[in-house]
């Protein structure tokens, strides 16, 4: 079996002090050159996140890195010592991993720490005093870079060998059936092919040009035969003697010149092993928070019960199944509204997929997701609640809101909802006392093919800059028979939400469409 690497931190605690100081100045020089860098900024506030802009957070954030592992390097050279593999490793360890996962997931919003995750979030556009706006697109990209650093990092300062080992193993396995096969003809045995080339230091070249790693650095990644043909291989020439053949033995061998037979179909390709299915290390920020220690119990058992990454799609409707109970009695306790369950599921699904599955691999899984009798069944234990609290619903759902109580019975109207756009995909509704947020999903106006905001959410805006009037087309830049249809779907989304059957947008002769709600854009939405 594989030894486990040791982190010797005598090495870190030789260069700690000098490291940590010109780390924390080297993290303030890149927020100053990612406030001036043009191709950043280039594709910075467009949504959801350009892939160019996540390309060039993946090389920037590469460079930084390097950045702190040469300051490393510089203060272990100070002292006469030149880095080594378990310098490699002790720096990992103890430096470049805390930089890079300094941050936890739920802790964005808290605008603590000062490594990796920081510098992402003000190169995609979100610096700390925009943080409150930040896009869960904008979020996932800056935590999906992040993941690829770090296995990166890992794979180069902790020297783990290449994916493709057992390819280069079984290369060297043929050489060897070649070489005895020209000892048995009595040929010469010096093939080049065969000698073994001792490995450089691993980031002392390009990447590109790293020599695949020794064959007994990871044993359970080789079959026991092609090990013991590497060991024989090690040996020198020296140690076996030549070959000798009686020359009265050797027999004339007569050339048929009939066609050579038909080789058996198979090949000698490339073997991937499947990827292990990994644990995701935090839930999304809007999870609700009495579910979280049950989530990843079922998480914790799904990855148990499908170890590799070709299970993703049984993963997930597992993790479904398993949660379907809990979700339904979170409705019943009100932790969230009908309209968010399925919402929320489909974000904590999202970031299954992201740590379990191949990017261009995921529409495919989330497809066959939400074909599932599993998410089927999700959904209607979802449509019994509503039905089952139906007769109740618009009384339970105001006393938690606390409108105002008339005739013994909670109720509202119009008059009492003030509805303010904080930016492009947020409002801010007022019920009352009752102050709360909520995206284009969980309101109700989400294009479920794109997943983006629908048009009537787009006339919904248009109303509220024009304070709650619209006296025309030309106000939302569609045809006015487009307007009356998307108006339609407006009042459908808030009867539904607030519960309340008057008409909330009427239309008035000469006049046009008016609110009879307040509603308009913050100040703070056009910064």
């Amino acid at each position: 079996m594989s030894t486990p690497p040791i982190y010797d931190v005598s090495i870190w605690e030789e260069i700690r002090t000098s490291v940590e100081r010109k780390i924390d100045r080297l993290v303030d020089s890149i927020k100053n050159e990612i406030s001036t860098d043009r191709s950043l900024a280039e594709f910075q506030g467009k949504q959801p996140v350009p892939w160019q802009l996540r390309e060039i957070m993946q090389q920037r954030g590469n460079g930084w890195v390097q950045r702190v592992y040469d300051l490393c390097c510089d203060a272990y050279k100070i002292g006469g010592k030149t880095p080594s593999d378990d310098f490699d490793r002790a720096v990992w360890a103890y430096r470049i991993e805390p930089f890079i996962m300094d941050w936890k997931e739920s802790e964005i919003l808290s605008y603590k720490g000062s490594g990796l995750l920081q510098l992402l979030l003000c190169a995609v556009g979100s610096p700390p005093e925009k943080r409150n706006l930040l896009k869960v697109s904008q979020k996932e990209c800056c935590l999906a870079v992040r993941l690829k650093l770090w296995e990166t990092w890992r794979a180069k300062l902790l020297h783990l060998p290449p994916r493709n080992n057992e390819a280069v193993a079984i290369g060297r396995f043929n050489a060897m059936e070649r070489r005895a096969a020209r000892i048995v003809r009595g040929f010469p045995t010096d093939d080049p092919s065969l000698s073994p080339s001792k490995p450089a230091h691993l980031l002392a070249q390009p990447e590109d040009s790293v020599p695949p790693a020794p064959f007994n650095s990871d044993p359970k990644r080789l079959p026991s035969a092609i090990e013991a043909t590497i060991d024989v291989e090690r040996k020198t020439d020296t140690q076996t003697p030549p070959l000798h053949i009686d020359p009265s033995l050797k027999k004339t061998v007569q050339v048929s010149k009939a066609p050579s037979p038909i080789s058996p179909v198979g090949g000698s390709g490339t073997i991937h092993e499947p990827k292990p299915t990994e644990v995701i290390s935090d839930l999304p920020v809007d999870y609700p928070r009495n579910l979280v220690a049950r989530t990843f119990v079922v998480i914790g058992e799904a990855v148990r019960k499908f170890p590799v990454q070709t299970q993703t799609l049984e993963l997930c409707k597992y993790v479904i199944s398993e949660l379907t109970p809990h979700f339904r009695e979170a409705l019943q306790n009100k932790v969230f509204r009908q309209d968010q369950a399925l919402s929320r599921m489909h974000v904590l699904l999202h970031y299954l997929l992201v740590h379990n599955c191949d990017e261009w691999r995921r529409p495919e899984i989330r497809k066959g997701v939400l074909k599932s009798d599993e998410w089927l069944a999700l959904a209607r234990e979802i449509a019994r609640e509503i039905d089952s609290d139906a007769p109740v619903k618009a009384g339970s759902i105001q006393k938690a809101q606390g409108a105002p109580e008339l005739g013994g019975q909670k109720t509202a109207t119009w008059d009492t909802i003030e509805i303010s756009f904080i930016s492009e995909e947020r409002v801010q509704i007022r019920n009352g006392t009752t102050i709360e947020t909520r995206n284009y999903t969980e309101f109700g106006f989400e294009d479920s093919r794109s997943g983006k905001p629908n048009l009537a959410w787009k006339t919904f805006l248009a109303l509220a800059a024009e304070g709650g009037l619209l006296r025309n087309a030309a106000q939302t830049g569609q045809r006015w028979l487009e307007v009356e249809r998307r108006i339609q779907e407006i009042r459908k989304v808030l009867r539904k939400h607030f519960f309340i059957s008057a008409d909330p947008i009427p239309y008035v002769e000469g006049t046009g469409y008016r609110a009879l709600f307040k509603i308009d854009k913050r100040p703070s939405f056009d910064t």
